[in-house]
């Protein structure tokens, strides 16, 4: 026959701590946003001198 025998399959379960229930992954549509418009604008106010960061030194790292 096609029995080859018998294996264990040991998995670990996520387990709630308020309930102790079982949490079962849920998949779920994935969004994503373009952030490309609003790092120009933060860039912009940067420069513009609307938004200061301090010290100055960390700047540099805007630009």
């Amino acid at each position: 026959g096609l029995y080859r025998g018998f294996k264990n399959n040991e998995m670990r379960l996520a387990i709630c701590s308020r309930s102790n229930d079982v949490v079962e992954p849920m998949i779920k549509p994935q969004w994503f946003i373009s952030c490309n418009e609003m790092a120009k604008q933060a860039l912009d106010a940067v420069q513009e001198g609307k938004v200061i960061i301090t010290p100055k030194q960390f700047e540099a790292e805007w630009f």
